[in-house]
């Protein structure tokens, strides 16, 4: 079987493009899943064999333990045990590695190859969070608001040790840009020139996400405003807020294609936001103009995530607690919302919900049941792969 990175883009495209009920008709169950794991992702086979380069499903156990699962059958194949401290951030860096922060100050770096996996351990003071600036260096927040760099070979650096005003809590990378929240501060970054900003938020503002075209956002403490930042020529930030009547009950943000251009595709935006009782979504292009487009789905919501795609224009909703609705993004010469809804086959409410690989979503309810939705193309089973075209 050939690997999904050796696709030309063109196939791949044909198969997202295909109506919604046919992208998931292949529902795999297992009834005896642990819920409790306390992190499920996807990380890869690093080795120099693309066809063996395949990606499994991780995921970290309560007591400590590492996974991988076969990417097309939840069976275990490899584990580790991990010491034996209390868990304080785990960073995924592009499925390639796993940065796991313990709260004894080792950092843990952990990745897989055809062998199983593999550990590296830094100790850094009071280490809270690393966060991976790419595949040779992370970022290390640490208690006593130091800020360091760590090079994968071990070499320790101090970026800043005057932010005594910032209790480092939460951190993201946005391409060029470092950003770090703590309660009523944001530090801004930019990499490349070695600037910073300290701009002042709303107390105990929550959900720091990127945003497509050098921005972050903000979700307010009383959940009923969005606060956008984009991050503009000479370093300038500049915000805009984004209010509902209703509170939120979680925000996803992708992008499409977006409409055609003289120079190309513009990559506009798309931020699904999730209420009790309604869907939203909100387009915003390059300029960070917006529109809100209501989606017509009824039902309760609880949880939405984005799903890979080459389009990454698509959502998946869980539903009045143990369904499951698609929606894609068209997104043309105007904005088409899709809707589909997949069969219900969970008996309990879904507690999560995981996209993996550019093939498959895993959703695990309450009970223990985890379904395994595969989406393979139509000439996925051929031995081999051939561009004959």
């Amino acid at each position: 079987m050939g690997t999904y990175s050796s696709v030309p883009r063109t196939l791949l495209e044909s198969h997202w493009t295909k109506p919604l009920p046919q992208l998931f008709p292949v529902a795999k169950c297992m009834d005896s899943f642990d819920k409790t794991y306390q992190y499920i992702g996807s990380i890869r086979n690093q080795t120099v064999d693309e066809e063996q380069c395949k990606p499994y499903f991780f995921a970290i156990s309560i007591e400590n333990i590492a996974y991988a699962f076969k990417h097309d059958s939840i069976e275990v194949n490899h584990y580790i045990q991990l010491e034996k401290q209390k868990i304080l951030s785990i960073q995924n860096n592009n499925d390639l590695a796993y940065l796991i922060t313990l709260d004894n100050g080792k950092i843990i770096m952990l990745s897989y190859n055809i062998n199983g996996f593999v550990t590296s351990e830094y100790n850094v003071n009071s280490a809270i969070m690393a966060l991976p600036i790419d595949e040779s260096a992370f970022f290390v927040l640490s208690k006593d608001s130091f800020i360091y760099k760590v090079s994968n070979s071990g070499n320790i650096r101090i970026m800043w040790n005057n932010l005594k005003e910032f209790d480092c809590h939460n951190s993201i990378i946005l391409e060029k840009y470092f950003i770090v929240q703590s309660r009523i501060k944001l530090l801004v970054y930019d990499m490349s020139s070695s600037k910073k900003l300290i701009i002042d938020i709303n107390e105990n503002s929550t959900n720091l996400s990127p945003v497509r075209n050098s921005g972050f956002l903000l979700l307010s403490p009383n959940r009923k405003e969005i606060v956008v930042y984009r991050i503009g020529q000479d370093f300038v930030i500049k915000d805009i807020h984004i209010k509902f009547d209703n509170e939120i009950v979680n925000i996803v943000e992708n992008a499409s294609k977006g409409k055609k251009a003289k120079s190309g595709y513009i990559s506009n935006s798309k931020i699904l936001v999730v209420f009790s009782d309604s869907l939203k979504l909100i387009e915003m292009d390059t300029d960070y103009r917006y529109n809100i487009h209501s989606i017509n789905l009824e039902g309760s919501f609880s949880h939405s995530i984005p799903l890979r795609t080459p389009f990454n224009n698509m959502f998946v909703v869980i539903k009045n607690n143990n369904g499951m609705a698609f929606i894609r993004i068209m997104d043309n010469e105007e904005l088409i919302i899709e809707i589909h809804e997949q069969p219900i086959i969970h008996q309990s409410p879904i507690i999560k919900i995981v996209s993996f690989f550019d093939l498959s979503i895993l959703s695990i309810d309450d009970s223990g049941k985890a379904i395994l939705w595969e989406s393979y193309p139509d000439w996925w089973t051929i031995p081999h792969f051939y561009n004959m075209y």
